[in-house]
């Protein structure tokens, strides 16, 4: 029994601990805060290219926007006689009276045979 004993007593001694592994879960946490800066950062950076990239159409040119006043005001470049800036009925309908509409037609057809050169 002391064989036994003996054995028993080396077996034990020789045993290797088991070694537990020390990781942390830091280096995931670290890999995913980094993976959502880049993420941050590159969506800041195309927000702001296309807020920089602006409008390259330019902005319309609206005629007669002029501020009212009670003289007559004139298109002369339309073909268009001076007109009043008054919301009687009568000066209106001697305003139209006034109006040479055969001129305005041969001005707008004119117009659109040049649109049309320009567009083909």
């Amino acid at each position: 029994m002391t064989e036994y004993n003996l054995m028993d007593q080396e077996n034990k001694e020789n045993k290797m601990p088991v070694q537990k592994p020390e990781g942390s879960g830091t280096g995931a946490l670290v890999g995913a805060v980094i993976i959502i800066i880049l993420l941050a950062v590159g969506a800041f950076y195309f927000w702001g290219a296309k807020l920089n990239q602006g409008n390259d159409n330019p902005l319309p040119l609206i005629l007669g926007n002029d501020s009212a006043s009670d003289e007559p005001s004139s298109d002369a470049s339309a073909g268009l006689p001076p007109q009043g800036n008054s919301d009687d009925a009568d000066a209106i309908i001697a305003d139209l009276e006034a109006m040479n509409t055969d001129q305005l037609d041969a001005q707008t057809a004119s117009s659109v045979e040049a649109f049309g050169a320009g567009v083909q």
